[in-house]
């Protein structure tokens, strides 16, 4: 089990930083994409 964790964790490690920057690139772009939506009403 512990094997597994270690394991996990390092493989994790890189790609929860990549997913969580992919998700803040995400969510940056669909709130510029609103603001320029709020800004045409």
């Amino acid at each position: 089990m512990s094997d597994f964790l270690t394991t996990w964790s390092a493989a994790s490690s890189d790609g929860i930083f990549g997913e969580v920057f992919g998700l803040l690139d995400t969510a940056g772009t669909w709130a510029g994409a609103l603001a320029d939506l709020l800004g045409l009403l």
